[in-house]
């Protein structure tokens, strides 16, 4: 460990304050269960969609690459192949059967066919996805 008379006053100062800022993140998972601080999350979400919405135009889209961009080697994250019977029986016969349920919290509820969401219109972009869960 260094010696704390030659690290300086303003260096052990911002060693002790990231030290601290650190150990008060590593409640956040308290945090994310308090109503107060869901609040406060909630607000700073709005201010930054509204940032956001002021700052882009309305029709603007992700970011959109060429196909040169694209890498070489993109695996798979988790199966290919699920071995679920369920999902099994819906390949068998070409996710003829498949269906996309659209409820809860929407104005109309709605289902729809493999087959009736390829013949609706479609636009096709590349785009970049980092995935930063573990």
């Amino acid at each position: 460990m260094a010696d704390l008379r030659k690290l300086g006053r303003w260096h052990f100062l911002g060693r002790l304050a990231g030290s601290l800022v650190a150990l008060r993140l590593a409640s956040c998972d308290r945090l994310s269960e308090s109503p107060d601080f869901t609040k406060i999350l909630d607000r700073a979400e709005a201010v930054s969609r509204f940032v956001q919405k002021a700052l882009t135009a309305k029709d603007s889209l992700a970011r959109e690459y060429t196909e040169a961009d694209l890498s070489a080697e993109f695996g798979a994250n988790g199966t290919t192949e699920p071995s679920d019977r369920h999902y099994q029986r819906l390949a068998g016969n070409g996710f003829v059967d498949w269906r996309l349920v659209v409820g809860g919290l929407v104005t109309r509820q709605a289902n729809f066919s493999l087959a009736k969401l390829k013949e609706m219109p479609s636009r096709t972009q590349i785009t970049r996805h980092d995935c930063v869960e573990d």
